[in-house]
């Protein structure tokens, strides 16, 4: 690694945004049935109307659910079958051409060849520590080796950990998620390191820029910026 060059790239700052969680209990509405013209009874035979409580299935509470979260988190659930396309896309992507190495958080000590992810048995929830911890919670570092994570979980990794694993795996870039930027990106580690995050003005009290990244059939990269969308239409308005 070139020292010099190191020198001369600037430091990125990580600023520590507190969010202040606004979001609304979560609470089912509860239907009231309105008697049209009642007759007078005696209080022995007047009926009382039943409440419908909504039920804890896809079809009662969940529902409710995943639509408060769209209203907060300004983004749709994606349903089951949408998610298998967009892996399969994704898969078709990344792991034919073999360029790209997408991951959520970032590397780990005990990594040091994608086959070793497919060994991990992951259909668990995540531990809090171990190789798919570190998968999902480090974050790219201007310094060297690993180094403790301030996030209490995973590792930050530096620009060497990023070279040696691009170069052992035969691989020129790593795209990952999982740190909030206000202008919706960051690119770090001579530009083989590149955060993209796509949630705009996240949780509603950040008032940050989202981006997405676009990779052309050549593999080449462009990034597209776009803001939270406040009409009634809770889709982010992206520019193509």
């Amino acid at each position: 690694m070139n020292q010099t060059t190191n020198k001369t790239k600037k430091k990125i700052e990580n600023k520590n945004l507190k969010l202040k969680s606004n979001l609304p209990i979560l609470s089912p509405p509860i239907s009231k049935k309105k008697i049209k013209n009642p007759k007078k009874q005696n209080s022995s035979q007047q009926k009382i109307p039943q409440i419908k409580q909504p039920n804890n299935s896809k079809n009662g509470f969940e529902r409710i659910l995943e639509a408060q979260i769209t209203e907060i988190m300004q983004f749709e659930l994606l349903n089951e079958t949408e998610l298998i396309q967009l892996c399969e896309k994704a898969k078709e992507i990344f792991m034919k051409e073999k360029n790209i190495f997408a991951i959520h958080g970032g590397l780990s000590p005990d990594i040091s060849k994608i086959d070793q992810i497919q060994k991990i048995y992951r259909f668990i929830d995540i531990p809090f520590t171990g190789p798919l911890c570190d998968l999902v919670w480090s974050d790219p570092d201007q310094r060297t080796g690993f180094n403790e994570n301030s996030r209490g979980a995973g590792f930050t990794f530096g620009p060497n950990i990023t070279e040696r694993f691009l170069k052992t795996n035969k691989l020129n870039l790593i795209v990952r998620a999982h740190q909030l930027f206000q202008r919706g990106y960051n690119i770090t580690h001579s530009e083989k390191c590149i955060t993209i995050f796509s949630a705009p003005n996240y949780c509603g009290s950040v008032f940050n820029l989202a981006s997405i990244m676009k990779i052309k059939l050549q593999l080449e990269t462009e990034i597209v910026q776009f803001k939270e969308n406040k009409g009634k239409n809770p889709k982010p308005r992206i520019k193509w």
